[in-house]
């Protein structure tokens, strides 16, 4: 953009953390970062926001890491090689080209997509692409999907780092909370199709915080169980012990650099001791398996945790048809499809325990597009639900 928005507001401080984890955005790796901060840090009200201690510390952490990777060797007495983040960030930048490669190619599996049509990426174990979808449907957009491999969204469970992504045209929309903003402003804009983003500063403010609530529901409390009971499993269907060097593959692969050690973690925790698997990937991985105590203890945290979110949304839905006001808005439609996966924990929502919340899930489900969206991810994934209530 041209001019000083919110996404700096956002950004400005988040890149100023790297360097206390160790990741320095050094000029000679990150040229335009390190200009763009310097830049923004000119402003008043940008340069009064940072203190003057942490600017020293930060900009000392970019121009000199190695020296302090050796002092800190030195302090500790040991002799051990410190983690210093340059060396990665250095690795990461030479791989820029690779990434670029691949999205021509991604282009060019899109092909063409008109001004007047979306194409959505869709990935079976992911809540985005859905919520877009189900937006589209109520607005009565125009769109496409295409099918994309679910191991790409492991250990990305909203779709962080590009991965999930949206196209109308030639625009490429990624980060789901603005792709949804976005679709809703430029479909459906005759009084047939109202906006399903209120206009009143309050209610777009509550919707916000729903989508919020609903992103830290599923990265933060659902994913570990539906990882390890659903997404494990559909590993071990996708790679067996005739293609199990596909799944070895992905470590060399510039998408997964981040996620590989994640995904072998996933697939081990599915591996029988003793058996031809282990013994091929036991020596290397075997370390990645949670023993059992943590293993236990670690589903009982999560089923507790999810427990406590159920009852909060169930009390506040008490004699409401909808999350925010009296209409549909994202809100609805983002915990809605959040919660088609929660049978993946092994956590259903009865209506003994969550009869508000039962109530408000079958009133949705009785319109066409929510219906249709449900019974997709009841075929995609209803094999690997579990059917105790709880």
């Amino acid at each position: 953009m041209e001019f000083f928005s919110i996404t700096e507001i956002t950004l400005y401080p988040r890149l100023h953390q790297l360097g206390s984890a160790g990741l320095p955005i050094q000029r000679g790796v990150f040229p335009n970062i390190n200009r763009y901060l310097g830049n923004l840090w000119y402003r008043g009200a940008v340069r009064k926001s940072e203190p003057i201690k942490q600017w020293v510390e930060n900009l000392t952490l970019s121009m000199v890491p190695g020296i302090l990777v050796k002092m800190g060797n030195f302090r500790s007495g040991k002799k051990v090689k410190r983690f210093s983040g340059s060396t990665v960030l250095s690795s990461v930048f030479q791989l820029a080209s690779q990434t670029r490669t691949m999205d021509r190619e991604m282009l060019k599996r899109e092909g063409e997509v008109t001004e007047e049509e979306f194409l959505v990426h869709h990935y079976s174990t992911a809540t985005g692409p859905l919520q877009v979808q189900l937006l589209l449907m109520e607005k009565g957009a125009k769109f496409n999907t295409m099918k994309r491999g679910f191991v790409e969204m492991i250990g990305r469970p909203h779709g962080s780092g590009g991965r999930f992504r949206v196209r109308h045209g030639n625009k490429i929309l990624t980060g789901s909370r603005g792709v949804l903003e976005y679709v809703d402003s430029v479909t459906g804009v005759d009084l047939t199709s109202p906006a399903l983003y209120p206009k009143d500063p309050l209610l777009r403010a509550k919707c916000q915080q729903w989508q919020a609530w609903e992103q830290d529901f599923y990265c933060q409390d659902m994913v570990y169980l539906l990882e390890r009971r659903v997404v494990a499993q559909k590993l071990h269907d996708r790679y067996d012990m005739t293609n199990l060097d596909e799944l070895l593959a992905l470590q060399s692969d510039v998408r997964f650099l981040a996620t590989f050690l994640h995904i072998m973690k996933l697939y081990m925790s599915r591996v029988v001791r003793g058996t031809e698997m282990w013994e091929k990937l036991g020596k290397t991985y075997g370390h990645l398996v949670e023993g059992d105590a943590v293993r236990v203890g670690n589903v009982v945290m999560y089923m507790e945790l999810i427990r406590r979110r159920l009852e909060y949304l169930d009390k506040y839905l008490k004699n409401k048809e909808y999350l925010v006001g009296d209409m549909l808005t994202f809100a609805d439609i983002c915990v809605f499809c959040c919660l088609l996966f929660l049978p993946g924990t092994g956590v259903h929502i009865s209506e003994k325990l969550y009869p508000n919340l039962a109530a408000w899930m079958e009133g949705l489900r009785q319109r066409e597009n929510f219906g249709k969206i449900a019974e997709e991810v009841e075929t995609n994934l209803g094999k690997f639900f579990t059917t105790e209530a709880s």
